[in-house]
């Protein structure tokens, strides 16, 4: 009979704690296994968020730069169609001046170094369309008198009821606002230090008031900053007491506080005559040779040489060129130390600045060292890390977009180059710049008006290339010959096509004396004996330039390469 082992509960439950002791909680492999893939998780999401900031920070950094872009080709491209010279063709020396509304005010480029991308300078007059647009800038009120003697401040007194031809008026508000407006300006484009200039100067458009008299007048015709203009704002102004602020700008021998760009957006030149400054306005855009003050004349533009008329891009010239400025920034123009279009003395646009009046260079900030710290720093900042600014223009023979007297240009290459002295470096140096000139500029006074520095021409007189010759008296001409005048030299306007004669069709006739009166305008006929001859253009307008701006992104590290090509064919 077998025998029956109990086992007592104690000792089951004995036997059940035991087996779950040996159970519990993880082996070091385990954790270390765990750890491992915790951390490669985390590591994984780490990546996957550094790459989708990285992104979002790229993808910011190109709408920034794609913002800055729409900005400058907005603002650039409106410049550019409003400006005034719409057919953009350097004046001939003594042209008649046909179509003027086409060719008002100025358009100037400057290559400076074609090597050099950054240091190029665009400059033009401007004219908006509408009476509704204007531009704005500052203009500071002068203040009324009392009947004093002498005449105190009298601020109870509206000062535009005392002096009503003001810069302060030509917005047409009747309250003092120190703010004036105007459809027309020069604007200035310039790169130095990374940065990106745009200087606007209103020419004056003061409302006709009965009473006043408006300044500048049109005067007798010469174009000369020493010419005496009509006072500035009117007889009155000459009475004003000792009003620091002001009275330096239009009364000669008085003192100038500040400096007359700190407190105008005007544009202005040294009159030598009347030794003040004397503002641009309406009849400054016109060239027809007549007009006082024409802003055609290089000497009375912002940023040239009142007496030599030379662009001041660079601050010495020893040897070469150093201190690129481009032009002179608004901080700069507002320092009191900027005594110019006010006064002539240490003039900041000569030429030959500073020569030995003291030490003015370009510092490691960008900024002129004498003129630093001026009130209006940064008012006339585009936009900041610019890596290239680079104008080009189009070569119609060449058939491309080129740097000015660069290697591949034809119609504006260093032998087709007319007036050599005019530019940055004088006489220097090579001068890499187009300008539109104006017909009657005779700075040398050897009674020969002036050339432009390029005017490209189908047919070139003299040249090889030529299809036009010399007209000559008692020659045999055929229908589609062509010739120049007589007393053509370098520059012809027009080439004249033989295009009819008497004795029919592609049959030789005789050009006889006296020379034909030729006809000044494409088109026109003249006659010639048995000869009809007309009269063609032979000049090249230019018709695109290309810009091109680099700029960077300093928060992202992203570089931005804008390009426009702007037609100048309306």
């Amino acid at each position: 009979m077998g025998i029956a082992l109990k086992t007592s509960p104690a000792t089951r439950r004995s036997s059940s704690i035991g087996g779950a002791k040996g159970r519990v909680g993880f082996t070091l492999v385990e954790m270390l296994i765990s750890v491992a893939l915790v951390l490669l998780m985390m590591t994984l999401f780490a990546q996957v968020f550094q790459m989708a900031g990285n992104s979002i920070s790229k993808q910011r950094g190109l709408a920034e730069n794609d913002q800055r872009s729409r900005m400058l080709q907005t603002m650039i491209k409106s410049d550019l169609d409003n400006r005034s010279f719409i057919s953009v063709m350097p004046f001939a020396p003594g042209e008649t001046l046909t179509e003027a509304y086409k060719r008002d005010g100025y358009f100037y480029i400057s290559d400076n170094n074609t090597a050099n991308g950054i240091d190029d300078v665009l400059q033009f007059t401007v004219q908006l369309k509408s009476g509704a647009d204007q531009y704005y800038g500052k203009a500071l009120s002068f203040p009324a008198t009392d009947s004093a003697s002498p005449p105190n401040l009298d601020f109870s007194t509206n000062p535009f009821t005392m002096y009503p031809n003001q810069p302060d008026v030509d917005d047409s508000q009747v309250i003092p606002n120190n703010t004036g407006s105007s459809m027309l300006a020069e604007v200035s484009y310039f790169v130095r230090n990374g940065n990106l200039y745009r200087r606007q100067l209103l020419i004056r458009q003061p409302p006709a008031i009965p009473g006043t008299t408006t300044q500048p007048d049109t005067g007798t015709g010469n174009l000369s900053p020493a010419s005496p203009p009509v006072n500035l704002f009117s007889t009155a102004m000459t009475n004003l007491p000792a009003y620091p602020q002001l009275l330096g700008t239009m009364v000669a021998g008085k003192p100038y506080a500040t400096s007359f760009w700190n407190d105008f957006d005007y544009s202005a030149y040294y009159s030598g005559a009347t030794t003040c400054a004397a503002f641009s306005g309406r009849t400054s855009l016109q060239n027809d040779g007549t007009s006082f003050g024409s802003l055609g004349n290089p000497q009375l533009r912002f940023g040239h040489d009142s007496s030599s008329g030379l662009p001041k891009e660079f601050l010495t010239y020893s040897g070469t060129p150093t201190g690129f400025v481009g032009r002179y920034t608004l901080e700069e123009c507002s320092n009191s130390a900027f005594q110019y279009p006010q006064s002539a003395s240490l003039n900041p646009m000569a030429f030959a600045f500073p020569g030995t009046a003291g030490s003015y260079d370009v510092g490691n900030d960008g900024v002129v060292s004498g003129f630093k710290g001026g009130l209006r720093r940064g008012e006339d900042l585009l936009i900041s890390n610019v890596h290239a600014f680079d104008i080009q223009i189009l070569d119609e023979a060449a058939g491309q977009f080129v740097n000015l007297t660069a290697p591949n240009t034809t119609d504006y290459s260093l032998t087709n180059q007319i007036n050599t002295a005019y530019g940055p470096f004088g006489n220097t140096g090579t001068n890499a710049v187009f300008d539109t000139w104006h017909p009657k500029i005779d700075w040398n006074t050897d009674t020969i008006w002036d050339s432009p520095p390029f005017f490209p021409q189908k047919n070139i007189p003299g040249s090889a290339s030529s299809t036009a010759t010399t007209w000559t008296a008692n020659k045999t001409y055929s229908i589609g010959d062509r010739v120049f005048p007589t007393t053509t030299l370098r520059i012809a306007p027009y080439f004249y096509q033989c295009v009819q004669t008497t004795t029919g069709a592609n049959s030789g006739s005789s050009a006889t004396t006296p020379e034909p009166t030729w006809p000044l305008k494409g088109g026109l006929k003249v006659g010639d004996n048995q000869l009809i001859w007309q009269a063609v253009d032979n000049r090249k307008p230019l018709k695109a330039v290309k810009i091109e701006i680099r700029f960077l992104d300093v928060s992202t590290q992203q570089m931005r390469q804008m390009t426009m090509i702007h037609s100048l064919v309306d």
